[in-house]
C-alpha cells in the first residue's frame, strides 16, 4: 500500500513539474501552410503561421533533430497540412515570443516538443 502511495506522490510531482516547464514554455501554434525541402540541402522548412522556418535535416542531424526524427517530422507535418490541422511547436522561454521567429531562419533556441493531433 506505501508502494502504491510513493508511486502516486511520484506521479503528481512529475506532472507538477511538467506543468511549471510548460507555462514557461513559448508555444506557437498554426496551421501548416507549406511544406518543403531543400533538395540540395535536405532541409526541411514548414511554414506554420510564422513565415518559413529552416526545421531540420532529413539526410543529417540539424536543428536539434536526428534525420531520422526528421523524416518523421516531415511526414506528420504532410499530414496535418492535407488535414488543415494545426500544430504546436514548443520553445523554450528563451524565443520570448513567436514573433521572434525569423523566416528563413533556424528556430533560435530549436523547438524542443512538436504537438501534431492525430484527430
Amino acid at each position: 500500500m506505501l508502494k502504491r502511495h510513493l508511486g502516486l506522490i511520484s506521479t503528481f510531482a512529475f506532472i507538477g513539474l511538467f506543468a511549471q516547464s510548460a507555462e514557461a514554455a513559448v508555444a506557437c501554434r498554426g496551421q501548416v501552410k507549406t511544406v518543403g525541402l531543400s533538395l540540395g540541402t535536405g532541409v526541411l522548412h514548414a511554414d506554420f503561421g510564422y513565415g518559413v522556418a529552416n526545421l531540420c535535416g532529413v539526410d543529417h542531424d540539424a536543428g536539434g533533430m536526428s534525420a531520422k526524427t526528421c523524416e518523421v517530422l516531415h511526414a506528420k507535418l504532410i499530414t496535418a497540412q492535407s488535414l488543415s490541422k494545426e500544430v504546436t511547436f514548443y520553445f523554450s522561454d528563451s524565443l520570448g515570443s513567436c514573433a521572434n521567429l525569423v523566416p528563413w531562419q533556424w528556430p533560435d533556441p530549436a523547438p524542443y516538443y512538436v504537438d501534431i493531433p492525430s484527430s
